[in-house]
């Protein structure tokens, strides 16, 4: 099937970013700050892949079950051109730019983090949950941010980044195809 080859491995699981494929995969068997940690990194990394655009590396309109982003420019593709199939769920076209999405070259994407992420033991959710904020075009650090607006504010629930834009951010302009992402207190 050709869905299968587009979007799914071997495995019969979604073709997504590696740290959201561990967290899928693994997040079982991590502690509670470890699974934090590695949403972090996999949210990071959807990010920067919704500030990308052209047919090579086209960003992420279509996502998996959970909402990762397809990490292959194949499985965004295929989607596009099978809008309405279930294993596309999209974003919307104003979370890629074009072709994918409808957003102009170099314009602002709605991509945006997850909330309300359950923590899990085993493979059983414990009530607790936690969610994610992202700072686009930025490198952060856990006291401050380089971005490429010193003026950029934080996309998503809660108030991850309240220490570090409290101070003033640096600009740089070369963090432009960088994010930053913090999850419960997890920051990437």
């Amino acid at each position: 099937r050709d869905v299968d080859a587009k979007l799914l491995g071997s495995d019969g699981k979604s073709l997504l970013n590696i740290r959201c494929s561990d967290w899928r995969d693994q997040r079982g068997s991590f502690a509670a700050g470890k699974q934090k940690e590695y949403y972090a990194k996999c949210m990071s990394q959807d990010c920067v892949q919704s500030l990308e655009s052209g047919s090579e590396t086209p960003g992420c309109r279509f996502l998996d079950a959970n909402g990762f982003c397809y990490a292959y420019n194949s499985a965004q593709t295929w989607c596009s051109q099978n809008v309405g199939n279930s294993y596309c769920n999209d974003g919307g076209e104003n979370w890629a730019q074009k072709p994918l999405g409808n957003v102009e070259a170099g314009g602002e994407t709605h991509w945006m983090p997850h909330s309300n992420v359950k923590i899990y033991n085993g493979d059983s959710p414990t009530g607790e949950t936690f969610s994610c904020q992202c700072m686009k075009h930025c490198a952060c650090t856990s006291s401050k941010c380089q971005c490429v607006d010193p003026n950029q504010t934080p996309i998503g629930e809660g108030s991850e980044y309240q220490k570090q834009i409290s101070k003033k951010i640096a600009e740089n302009s070369e963090k432009g195809a960088e994010c930053s992402c913090s999850c419960g207190g997890s920051l990437s």
